[in-house]
Protein backbone atom coordinates (compact mmCIF):
# COMPACT_ATOMS: atom_id res chain seq x y z
CA UNK A 1 0.00 0.00 0.00
CA UNK A 2 0.97 3.07 -0.25
CA UNK A 3 -0.35 6.60 -0.18
CA UNK A 4 0.79 10.49 -0.45
CA UNK A 5 -0.75 13.44 2.15
CA UNK A 6 0.08 17.32 1.68
CA UNK A 7 0.13 20.83 2.86
CA UNK A 8 1.71 23.99 2.13
CA UNK A 9 4.53 22.79 4.42
CA UNK A 10 5.04 19.95 2.52
CA UNK A 11 4.44 16.42 1.48
CA UNK A 12 4.04 12.85 3.44
CA UNK A 13 4.47 9.80 1.55
CA UNK A 14 3.93 6.20 2.87
CA UNK A 15 4.62 2.95 1.51
CA UNK A 16 4.14 0.06 3.42
CA UNK A 17 5.51 -4.34 2.28
CA UNK A 18 4.29 -6.90 4.32
CA UNK A 19 4.61 -10.64 4.63
CA UNK A 20 2.48 -13.58 4.76
CA UNK A 21 5.01 -16.29 6.04
CA UNK A 22 7.61 -16.23 8.85
CA UNK A 23 10.99 -15.07 8.69
CA UNK A 24 10.02 -13.63 4.95
CA UNK A 25 11.61 -10.86 3.00
CA UNK A 26 9.19 -8.22 1.92
CA UNK A 27 9.68 -6.48 -1.71
CA UNK A 28 10.68 -2.86 -1.04
CA UNK A 29 7.19 -1.32 -1.60
CA UNK A 30 7.48 2.01 -4.12
CA UNK A 31 7.00 5.10 -2.81
CA UNK A 32 3.89 7.40 -4.47
CA UNK A 33 5.09 9.44 -7.39
CA UNK A 34 4.88 13.27 -7.05
CA UNK A 35 2.03 14.93 -9.62
CA UNK A 36 2.02 18.57 -10.45
CA UNK A 37 -1.88 18.09 -12.51
CA UNK A 38 -4.47 19.54 -11.22
CA UNK A 39 -7.11 17.03 -10.33
CA UNK A 40 -10.27 19.86 -9.17
CA UNK A 41 -10.10 19.74 -5.70
CA UNK A 42 -9.28 22.57 -2.93
CA UNK A 43 -9.03 21.44 0.38
CA UNK A 44 -8.16 23.33 3.77
CA UNK A 45 -4.62 23.39 4.38
CA UNK A 46 -2.59 24.13 7.92
CA UNK A 47 -0.14 22.73 10.03
CA UNK A 48 -0.61 23.17 13.89
CA UNK A 49 2.26 22.03 16.59
CA UNK A 50 0.30 22.26 19.67
CA UNK A 51 -3.24 21.27 19.02
CA UNK A 52 -5.53 18.00 17.44
CA UNK A 53 -7.41 20.59 15.50
CA UNK A 54 -6.36 22.99 12.79
CA UNK A 55 -8.07 25.70 10.81
CA UNK A 56 -7.41 27.57 8.35
CA UNK A 57 -9.08 29.95 5.01
CA UNK A 58 -6.23 29.29 3.17
CA UNK A 59 -6.49 26.49 0.39
CA UNK A 60 -4.60 24.55 -1.17
CA UNK A 61 -5.13 22.95 -4.93
CA UNK A 62 -5.02 18.90 -4.94
CA UNK A 63 -2.98 17.03 -7.55
CA UNK A 64 -2.47 13.53 -8.85
CA UNK A 65 -3.87 10.70 -6.83
CA UNK A 66 -4.79 13.16 -3.76
CA UNK A 67 -8.43 13.77 -4.34
CA UNK A 68 -9.24 13.66 -1.11
CA UNK A 69 -9.20 16.35 1.90
CA UNK A 70 -7.67 14.81 5.11
CA UNK A 71 -7.02 16.22 8.35
CA UNK A 72 -4.57 13.96 10.50
CA UNK A 73 -4.27 14.10 14.31
CA UNK A 74 -1.91 12.91 16.48
CA UNK A 75 -1.55 12.76 20.57
CA UNK A 76 1.06 11.31 22.29
CA UNK A 77 0.36 10.16 26.18
CA UNK A 78 2.48 8.46 28.38
CA UNK A 79 5.66 11.05 27.97
CA UNK A 80 5.76 14.32 27.42
CA UNK A 81 2.59 15.36 26.18
CA UNK A 82 2.23 16.29 22.38
CA UNK A 83 -0.82 17.11 19.90
CA UNK A 84 -0.31 17.85 16.25
CA UNK A 85 -2.71 18.59 13.61
CA UNK A 86 -2.02 18.18 9.67
CA UNK A 87 -5.00 19.43 6.98
CA UNK A 88 -4.91 19.05 2.99
CA UNK A 89 -5.12 16.85 0.04
CA UNK A 90 -4.68 13.25 0.52
CA UNK A 91 -5.04 10.17 -1.79
CA UNK A 92 -7.49 7.67 -0.33
CA UNK A 93 -4.97 5.11 0.69
CA UNK A 94 -3.91 7.48 3.60
CA UNK A 95 -7.74 8.14 4.60
CA UNK A 96 -7.99 4.40 5.07
CA UNK A 97 -5.86 3.67 8.00
CA UNK A 98 -8.80 5.15 10.24
CA UNK A 99 -7.70 5.34 13.75
CA UNK A 100 -4.62 3.58 14.93
CA UNK A 101 -2.76 3.81 17.92
CA UNK A 102 0.84 2.46 18.67
CA UNK A 103 2.28 1.71 22.26
CA UNK A 104 5.96 1.56 22.68
CA UNK A 105 7.90 1.64 26.41
CA UNK A 106 4.61 3.00 27.76
CA UNK A 107 4.13 5.67 25.56
CA UNK A 108 1.02 6.10 23.73
CA UNK A 109 0.37 7.44 20.60
CA UNK A 110 -2.80 7.92 18.89
CA UNK A 111 -2.89 8.67 14.94
CA UNK A 112 -6.76 9.54 13.63
CA UNK A 113 -7.25 10.07 9.93
CA UNK A 114 -10.83 11.93 8.79
CA UNK A 115 -11.02 12.22 4.66
CA UNK A 116 -13.65 13.99 2.87
CA UNK A 117 -13.86 14.43 -0.70
CA UNK A 118 -14.20 12.79 -4.02
CA UNK A 119 -13.04 9.55 -2.65
CA UNK A 120 -15.55 6.56 -1.41
CA UNK A 121 -15.90 5.73 2.54
CA UNK A 122 -14.90 9.08 3.59
CA UNK A 123 -15.22 10.43 7.02
CA UNK A 124 -15.67 13.73 8.06
CA UNK A 125 -13.94 15.28 11.11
Amino acid sequence: MSGSASTFGGRMKVATGHCDTDNCSPILPNMPTDSSVLNGLACPSCVSGDSTLCYSQDTQQCTGSEDMCVLISTRVAGGPKQSTAFRGCSSKNICDFGSQTYLLNGIATDFNFFCSGKGAGSRSP
